[in-house]
């Protein structure tokens, strides 16, 4: 499975968020009004989707901006860390 921070392409990121946009355009999907990580309610317009999988992307984790913004940075570190790591074996 791949993730969606790491291994899609930046058409596959693309593709995903225009297809999620759409949905809420339309109605098909309704954004909640509270960050599932925090549980602090921010509002509909201030929650963002964030895609696990690009291969699915109608399944998204709704998180405040706070929030969002920390897992990138904590995702951004563990490639890091993964990267140091096979770059030594």
């Amino acid at each position: 499975m791949p993730t969606a921070t790491k291994n899609a392409t930046r058409q596959e990121r693309h593709n995903a968020g225009s297809l999620l946009a759409y949905a809420i355009k339309t109605g098909k999907i309704e954004k909640p009004e509270t960050c599932e990580a925090c549980g602090k309610n921010v509002g509909a317009e201030n929650i963002q989707g964030h895609h696990i999988d690009y291969e699915h992307p109608y399944e998204v984790k709704w998180l405040c901006g706070k929030c969002h913004r920390d897992l990138h940075r904590q995702l951004r570190n563990l490639y890091k860390i993964d990267r140091d790591i096979f770059q030594n074996l």
